[in-house]
């Protein structure tokens, strides 16, 4: 995997990639073992821009959506702010999983 071997700061993933999905690759990355690999930024990109799509980007760990077309001030953005979330994401410290049962919730 070329992730494993490079260092990779940010990636611009398109939802409907050619026999992939862009969500499921993103999901795929944030599960990684290696912390250079499921700590880089993700932007996904799409033409399809629902706010239903953006939500589900955001579930499975997307820093950003980019919508097409996009300008050059929009790409920056995104890029800024994806690598920004990271590098905040990178500086705290880990945290146990907070467990509790069905009765112990208060809504």
């Amino acid at each position: 995997m070329v992730l494993k071997s490079h260092a990779i700061d940010v990636m611009f993933v398109d939802i409907e990639m050619d026999g992939e999905d862009g969500l499921e690759f993103v999901k795929m990355i944030r599960g990684a073992r290696e912390p250079k690999v499921a700590n880089a930024a993700a932007i996904i990109v799409s033409s399809h821009a629902t706010e239903a799509r953006v939500m589900e980007a955001g579930v499975v760990g997307a820093d950003g959506f980019l919508s097409k077309p996009f300008t050059v001030g929009a790409f920056a953005k995104r890029l800024t702010e994806g690598l920004a979330a990271r590098r905040y994401m990178s500086r705290q410290p880990a945290k146990s999983p907070v467990r509790a049962s069905a009765n112990q919730i208060e809504l």
